[in-house]
């Protein structure tokens, strides 16, 4: 019954003997659940209040190159990111693109850790991801995605945990807190990667003349 409406959950509870029902919930509900977090990492398959995915927007005064070329270079999150300190590449690459991974490093209060990360997803001037990887079974997918509009550009950001161990799960929402519910800091993150993008743009828009 996943993502049947109360209605239809209902309906199927109708068809179902009541001694039937509270079997299935006593001794089977809590396995599928379990078993169905490994599969898609749903919130609805875990017990504790975690985003496990979600999306934040903001509009940005600039054209989508003036965003991509912000975006897409990684060493330069530690520039807006709450939690991102440092970036550099991996396996010898200058320049993100395709299959090239590199690795950050974040901190939040007192924990820190690091990630390596492979771009699987660059599509100019429209969509960016990159996978994290190389922690104790977890994996989380990222993507910006840039869409024109009257004004300039509207990036918006996606997260999706693809894996996560359940005691890892429990580790972070123990050890940070702030994960529970990141949609607030990371909009934050977003107006402040949009305030570096306007100030370049303006400067580029700026000719040596005029600004002598």
């Amino acid at each position: 019954m996943d993502d049947a409406s109360d209605a239809d959950k209902a309906v199927c509870r109708s068809l179902i003997p009541k001694p039937v029902a509270w079997a299935i919930d006593t001794f089977f509900t809590r396995n599928y659940q379990r078993r169905a977090y490994r599969c898609w990492y749903l919130p609805q398959h875990f017990r504790l209040r975690r985003q496990l995915c979600g999306q934040v927007s903001v509009d940005i005064a600039a054209p989508a190159e003036a965003v991509w070329k912000v975006v897409t270079d990684p060493t330069r999150t530690p520039q807006w990111s709450h939690e991102c300190r440092h970036v550099e590449f991996l396996d010898g690459a200058t320049a993100p693109g395709y299959h090239v991974r590199f690795r950050g490093t974040s901190r939040s209060g007192r924990n820190r850790w690091s990630r390596a990360c492979t771009i699987f997803e660059s599509d100019e001037h429209r969509q960016f991801g990159y996978l994290t990887s190389g922690g104790p079974g977890d994996a989380t997918a990222w993507r910006f995605r840039l869409e024109p509009t009257s004004s300039g550009t509207r990036l918006s950001q996606v997260f999706q945990i693809v894996s996560m161990p359940r005691w890892v799960s429990l580790m972070v929402a123990l050890l940070i807190p702030a994960h529970d519910d990141r949609s607030a800091a990371l909009r934050g993150d977003l107006q402040r990667l949009a305030a570096v993008v306007e100030r370049e743009h303006r400067r580029g828009r700026v000719s040596p003349t005029a600004s002598a």
